[in-house]
Order: C-alpha cells, then sequence, then structure tokens
C-alpha cells in the first residue's frame, strides 16, 4: 500500500507514534504500524461483504485497538456506533438495537452486553486476528452524504438519541473546522483520556491523529481518566498538550500534594472541552501549569461540531470568550437568548427520530443548541448556560453561572453548582452546593456571606451545601438533576419544603 492512500483518505499524519497505556506494560505503535492495522480493519470489513454504509458497534477503553478499529470502519465507508460501556446494559442493548448494528467490536470485560443475536468480534482473541486482513484492497468511492458515526447522548430526559453525522460533516471538522493555536515542535505529545464513546473525546483523538499541521505527533493513550495518573503521564511522557473536560481538571487540582512533585513545564496548550471552564478554574491551572501558552475551552456540541474559533482580525479573545465564529459557521441568537447554528459540520439527522430533528431545527436551516449566549461589540460569544438550567425567582431570571463565577472566585472553593429548586411564592428559589480545594477549611455561613456581598438579592443561595466531591455524569459533567434532587431531600428532611 502507497504512501499516496495514507494521505488522500483519513491520513495519519507522517511522524506519527501512539503509546497504549491500556496494558500493564505500554504499547508503542508508529506510523506505518498504525496504518497497517487500519487498512488490516477496513480490508476486514470490506471481505465480510455487509452492507453498504453498515453500522459497526466499537465498545472499549481508550486504546489503540480502539482508535485504529474506529479509522479502519471509515475507510471502508461504514458507519462508527461507539457505545457507552459505563449505562445500564438495557441502554447499551437499546442504542445496538435502535442504531441497527451488523457487528460489534468489543474489550471481553464488555461482551456480557452486546446482545446474542449480534456478530460479535473481541479485540485481542484469535477471532480478531482472523478477522484483519493484511491484503491489499479497494477504497469503496467515498460519497460524503453517508452515515460516518451515530453517537448516542442522553440529553436531559428520555432514552440516548443517535446523533447522525455524516462523512462530509466529520472531514469539514477534522481538516478545516479546527480553531486552535498551532505549536509546530520537534515533537508535540498530546495526553488522552476523554472517552472515546462520546464526540469530544473522538474529535480530540482524530484532530490530532489527521490532516494535523503538528509535528512528529506522539499520541499517549490512557484508557480511561484517573487524576492522580494523569498528572504522573504529563511528567513520564514531558506532554506538551493535553486535553480533557473541565471538570476532570477541577479533579487533577485537588490532587495538591502531587501537582506540587510533578514536573508539568513540559505543558504549553491546555484544551478544557465539553463544559464551560470558568475563570477561577483558568486562573488556578497557571499555579501548577507554569508554562501554559494557551488555555482554551472550545465550544461545541455532538450535534454541532466546533462553532467559535479566534477572531479574524487578531483581537486578542477574553479568557471566558467562547470565541468569534468560525468560517463558514453562521450563529445567531433568538430573543431569549439561545443560540442557534449553521454549519457544515451539523448533524444529519436523529436515528429513528425525525420528529425530534424538526423539533432541533429552524426552517431556514439553523440547529437550536438550548444554550443562552451573550455577544460583545466585538463579536465575541460568551456562554451564559442551559436554557433548561435557568430558572426563574419572583420574576428574575436566574442564570447558574452567573452565582458560580462569584461562589468559585471564593479562595477555598473548587467548584460551585447552583440549582433552581420550586417554591410555591417565588417560582424557584436558588440553592448551592460547593467543593473545596483539597485541605482548604470554609464554612457554608463563609461562602454565603462572600457571596451575598457580589451578587444581587435575588441571586443569593438560600442555603449552600458543601460536599466533599461534586457528583458527576458517566462524561464527568456536574450532574445538575441529582443535585436538584438531592437538594430537595435535604430540604425535606429539614423540614424547609
Amino acid at each position: 500500500m502507497s504512501d499516496k492512500h495514507y494521505l488522500t483518505d483519513f491520513p495519519i499524519t507522517p511522524g506519527t507514534q501512539i503509546t497504549d497505556l491500556e496494558s500493564e506494560v505500554p504499547q508503542v505503535y508508529d506510523y506505518d504500524t498504525i496504518n497497517q492495522r487500519i487498512d488490516a480493519v477496513a480490508a476486514g470489513l470490506l471481505k465480510l461483504n455487509l452492507p453498504t454504509n453498515s453500522k459497526i458497534g466499537v465498545i472499549g477503553y481508550n486504546s489503540y485497538n480502539f482508535i485504529t478499529t474506529n479509522v479502519g470502519i471509515y475507510r471502508a465507508r461504514d458507519a462508527s456506533v461507539p457505545i457507552n460501556y459505563t449505562v445500564p446494559k438495557e441502554l447499551v442493548e437499546f442504542c445496538l438495537r435502535d442504531s441497527d448494528v451488523k457487528l460489534v467490536f468489543c474489550n471481553s470485560e464488555f461482551q456480557h452486553l452486546v446482545p446474542s443475536n449480534i456478530p460479535l468480534i473481541v479485540f485481542n482473541t484469535e477471532d480478531f486476528d482472523n478477522f484483519l486482513c493484511y491484503s491489499d484492497y479497494k477504497i469503496p468511492e467515498l460519497d460524503q452524504d453517508y452515515t460516518i458515526s451515530v453517537v448516542y447522548t442522553s440529553g436531559t430526559t428520555g432514552m440516548p438519541k443517535g446523533v447522525v453525522t455524516s462523512y462530509g460533516s466529520r472531514l469539514w471538522q477534522l481538516h478545516r473546522g479546527i480553531a486552535e493555536p498551532v505549536a509546530r515542535h520537534d515533537l508535540t505529545v498530546f495526553l488522552h483520556s476523554s472517552p472515546l464513546y462520546h464526540l469530544a473525546g473522538l474529535n480530540n483523538i482524530e484532530h490530532d491523529l489527521f490532516f494535523s499541521e503538528y509535528k512528529n505527533v506522539h499520541a499517549i493513550i490512557m484508557p480511561y481518566f484517573n487524576a492522580r495518573t494523569y498528572i504522573k503521564k504529563i511528567d513520564e511522557y514531558k506532554c506538551t498538550h493535553v486535553r480533557l473536560i473541565a471538570p476532570m481538571m477541577s479533579m487533577i487540582l485537588k490532587e495538591q500534594d502531587l501537582l506540587e512533585q510533578a514536573d508539568l513545564t513540559s505543558v504549553q496548550y491546555i484544551a478544557l472541552t465539553s463544559s464551560f471552564a470558568p475563570l477561577k478554574l483558568q486562573n488556578d491551572i497557571l499555579q501548577y501549569f507554569t508554562k501554559v501558552i494557551a488555555i482554551i475551552n472550545p465550544y461545541g456540541s455532538t450535534e454541532t461540531g466546533s462553532v467559535f474559533g479566534g477572531h479574524p482580525m487578531g483581537i486578542p479573545k477574553p479568557k471566558i470568550s467562547a470565541g468569534y465564529p468560525l468560517n463558514h459557521v453562521t450563529v445567531r441568537l433568538d430573543e431569549q437568548g439561545i443560540l442557534q447554528v449553521k454549519s457544515p459540520t451539523i448533524l444529519s439527522n436523529y436515528i429513528n427520530r425525525p420528529d425530534l430533528y424538526e423539533k432541533s431545527m429552524t426552517a431556514d436551516g439553523y440547529y437550536i443548541t438550548g444554550d443562552i449566549f451573550t455577544v460583545n461589540k466585538y463579536g465575541f460569544y460568551f456562554y451564559q448556560g442551559r436554557a433548561d438550567d435557568m430558572f426563574k425567582s419572583g420574576g428574575e431570571k436566574i442564570y447558574p453561572s452567573e452565582i458560580e463565577s462569584v461562589i468559585d472566585s471564593y479562595p477555598s472553593v473548587a467548584i460551585s453548582t447552583v440549582v433552581g429548586i420550586p417554591d410555591e411564592i417565588k417560582g424557584h428559589k436558588p440553592y448551592a452546593f460547593v467543593q473545596l480545594h483539597a485541605n482548604a477549611i470554609a464554612t457554608a455561613e463563609e461562602i454565603k456571606e462572600y457571596t451575598i456581598k457580589n451578587v444581587a438579592s435575588y441571586q443569593i443561595p438560600r442555603q449552600i451545601w458543601i460536599l466533599e466531591t461534586l457528583p458527576k455524569t458517566n462524561i464527568g459533567k456536574i450532574d445538575r438533576r441529582y443535585l436538584t434532587e438531592l437538594a430537595i431531600q435535604l430540604l425535606k428532611e429539614n423540614h424547609d419544603i
């Protein structure tokens, strides 16, 4: 197989190396080995003579197997369906049946999740070795309207919904749509731990491997996130770029003993994806990552892909801004301030849910994000929160992020979450949960007193609870729904409601 093939069809950047940390002994793979494995997966799929653009499930930890299988699916012109293995078995089965997968690849730990009537190939087995085909093969023609992936997102209510993305959309995202400072080093070392069953994780690793302007990419793949392990791997591999979601960074900052011991001076760029990164968090990061050139907090969703980047006139982006709309991306705010996006990267549909797709789109082709933004005179957009999270108290609109940013600025506070609890008179009242920095000491009364001095009277949390750790969803975001239920339970126990 010639290099021309590699460079024209989901190309791996020349000089790329992957270190897979899934096993006890790290496994290292070079550029040629990576491409040969991807081609072996693609050829193996084509030998099966499945229907054109078949859905192929992948269930597993972040790994070389997962990555190369996923890209092999692309080269065979099939559609990848990465599945979240942390949800209940019945939800896994729902996603596999809903997407009508024809075959599933998985780690041995997860084969019990796959219904018996769906063909299954387990990684690192004789069956997998026999499946791989190292013969030459003819790449099918690329129809950019083919489905490249179906990624399930739980949303806020109901069963998971499968977001359908086309080949054309993903190619634009990878080749044109990423807006991020490009650092050309002799060696660029990325550390990845975000789960590959979510689009943020896939985009992170694929951005680094495909169409990359970076030189000599070395991707360190952690099977899953662990804060202490993450810090150690930065030090061990002298990582220059780290990508993770904002709550994961909050967990890292709790490990102060290890942060003070580790050499983190190699890190130059930090990308905090999938959720808003408050200014307090960004400033806390710089206490330990002292050589960082830029902290970016890109905005996007499974449905939209990347939306914002740098300003075309070079105007510096405010730290807490999502950025300026990318080229070929059109945005607007409706009367409530909800962002609407039209872009080459927006979803093609929700699988088997045309009703939901129609509800999510405007008549003129904009996707309704459900996220509230403001925009300044330079065209920079600022995230205010989810429209679903906003609540009214005595007729006043309350955006939790505004109160959270104040609470988070209290020195002892690592992160906070504000929820609205129904009230017969006010409609809702704000309450807050707080997680302190490791070894920090503060009382709820002290934090509330500080907050009272810095927010409007209607924004004052009626009560603040301090928890050792704020609960998170399976992708690491603060579990606001659980905290709302917990607040109601605590208030009932105290006979406050």
